[in-house]
C-alpha cells in the first residue's frame, strides 16, 4: 500500500510538470499573438524545439527519480528484513537455551518451540526449516534420553547456526572443518571431568595410531608428523604441527606472579622435530624463542652435562642439534628419543622455574 502511494505521488508530480509546461506554452503563444511579437517561422521552430527538449528532459528525470525511489525502497525493505531475521533467529536460540538448560522439556515448552519454528518459517526457506526442525528434534530427543550431558547438542546448534548464516548472508559458512571439530572438542571438554579429558586425549591418540598403521608405507611427511604427534605425549608441553611437517613442543618458563602459572614469552624452550632440507634425515632442534645461542647452550649444559650439542648449520640462528635420524628409522625410535628429551627438559623447567 505504501509503495502504491509513493508511485501515485510520483505520477502526480510527472503529470503536474507536464501540465505546467503546456500551460506556460499556451500563455506564451497567447501573449505573443496579442502583442504582435510572435517571431518569425524559423525562430518559432527553435522555441518549440527547446520547449520539447525541456519536456523530454523532465520526463527522463522523472523516470530516473522513480527508479531511484524504487531502489531505495528495496534497500530499505531488505535492511528491515535482515534486522527482523536477525531478531527472530536470536530470539529462537535464546528461547531454545531457556528450554534445554534444565535438561528437561515440558509439553508447554515443546508447543512454544513449535510456534517458534513457525515464526522462523516466515523468513526461512522450506529446506532450511526442515533441517532446523530435525536438529531441534535431535536436541529434544537427546535430552529426553539423557544423552546430552557432555555438550553433545553443540553439534546440532552449529548446524542451526550454519542455516541462519546462509539465510542472513546468502552464502555457506566458510568455517574450516578442522576448526569446527576442534571447537566442538574444546566445548565438550569444558563439561567433562579432568579424568575424562585425559582419557579422551588418550583415546584420540590411540585411534590415530591405529589409522596410520593401516596406511601403506612409507608414510608421507604430513601423515608421519601426525603419527609422531600421537605417539609422543605432551608431558606438560604445548604441542602442535607447524607447516604440515614440523612437530613442535614448547615449555614455558616465565611465571605470572598474580596467577602463579606459566605464561608465553620469548624465554620459553622450543623443540622442533622435522625432515631436513634434503628429506633424507629427521632433525631435532632445541632453542629459545629469543634465539639466544649462549643461553640455550648454558641450559643444554645444565641438562646434559656430558653431551655436546652443536649449532644447527643454517640461517636459523640460536638452535642446537639434539639428534639426527635417518629418514628410514622406525617411528618408535624417534618417539622414544623425543619422550626422553621432553622428560629431561620438563624436569629442568620444574626445578629451575618452579610454580610456587
Amino acid at each position: 500500500m505504501e509503495n502504491k502511494s509513493k508511485l501515485f505521488k510520483g505520477n502526480t508530480l510527472f503529470i503536474s510538470l507536464l501540465a505546467g509546461s503546456l500551460i506556460l506554452l499556451v500563455i506564451f503563444i497567447f501573449v505573443a499573438t496579442l502583442s504582435g511579437a510572435w517571431p518569425e517561422e524559423g525562430v518559432s521552430a527553435q522555441i518549440l524545439s527547446a520547449l520539447a527538449g525541456a519536456v523530454v528532459t523532465a520526463i527522463i528525470t522523472m523516470f530516473l527519480l522513480l527508479g531511484q525511489t524504487s531502489n531505495e525502497e528495496k534497500k530499505e525493505r531488505n535492511a528491515k528484513i535482515f534486522e527482523e531475521k536477525l531478531r527472530i533467529y536470536n530470539e529462537f536460540l535464546q528461547n531454545l537455551c531457556q528450554v534445554v538448560q534444565d535438561m528437561d522439556i515440558s509439553k508447554e515448552e515443546e508447543i512454544m518451540l513449535e510456534f517458534q519454528v513457525a515464526q522462523l518459517a516466515m523468513h526461512t526457506s522450506t529446506e532450511s526449516i526442515n533441517t532446523i526442525s530435525k536438529q531441534v528434534s535431535n536436541i529434544i530427543a537427546g535430552i529426553k534420553q539423557k544423552e546430552n550431558k557432555n555438550g553433545e547438542m553443540l553439534e546440532q546448534l552449529f548446524n542451526i547456526a550454519d542455516i541462519f548464516y546462509k539465510e542472513l548472508y546468502g552464502k555457506e559458512n566458510d568455517i574450516v572443518e578442522e576448526s569446527r571439530s576442534n571447537t566442538l572438542d574444546n566445548f565438550r571438554n569444558i563439561l567433562r571431568p579432568v579424568e575424562l579429558i585425559v582419557d579422551n586425549d588418550k583415546i584420540k591418540r590411540e585411534t590415530l595410531i591405529e589409522e596410520m598403521k593401516k596406511k601403506p608405507r612409507p608414510l608421507n611427511f604430513i601423515d608421519r608428523a601426525r603419527l609422531l604427534e600421537a605417539m609422543i605425549p605432551k608431558n606438560g608441553a604445548k604441542q602442535w604441527i607447524w607447516n604440515s611437517t614440523c612437530l613442535v613442543h614448547e615449555y614455558y618458563t616465565d611465571i605470572d606472579p598474580t596467577t602463579k602459572s606459566y605464561i608465553t614469552s620469548k624465554n620459553q624452550i622450543a623443540i622442533d622435530l622435522f625432515p631436513d632440507s634434503d628429506n633424507k634425515n629427521y632433525c631435532v632442534n632445541i632453542f629459545l624463542r629469543n634465539n639466544n645461542l649462549e643461553k640455550i647452550q648454558k641450559i643444554a649444559k645444565e641438562i646434559w652435562p656430558d653431551k655436546e650439542l652443536k649449532p644447527y648449520p643454517s640461517n636459523k640462528q640460536g638452535r642446537l642439534i639434539y639428534a639426527n635420524f635417518d629418514i628410514g628409522i622406525s617411528d618408535e625410535e624417534i618417539a622414544q628419543t623425543m619422550i626422553e628429551l621432553l622428560n629431561d627438559i620438563k624436569s629442568y623447567r620444574d626445578k629451575t622455574y618452579p610454580l610456587k
